[in-house]
């Protein structure tokens, strides 16, 4: 099972492009979870990703920042398999 984590928070338009676009990217996969992380909750999240959502992490270890595409989201996790 892969797990993909976006971290970004409420009314971040950028972040809802980046849900749109992973949703997009996992429809031919049948072994992924995939979980939003709100970094508002958190304040280490705020300290490490506040300038920088939304970030996508594959098994806590492989990141992609803004901008990202969803053929770079299917590398992401094509190299995670």
């Amino acid at each position: 099972m892969i797990q993909l984590k976006l971290y970004g928070t409420e009314g971040c338009h950028l972040c809802d492009h980046a849900l749109e676009l992973i949703t997009e990217a996992t429809l031919a996969y049948a072994n992924i979870t995939f979980h939003y992380i709100d970094i508002i909750d958190d304040e280490e999240l705020m300290n490490v990703y506040s300038l920088q959502i939304p970030v996508l992490t594959v098994a806590d270890k492989t990141s992609l920042y803004w901008p990202f595409s969803a053929n770079e989201i299917t590398h992401l996790i094509e190299s995670a398999q």
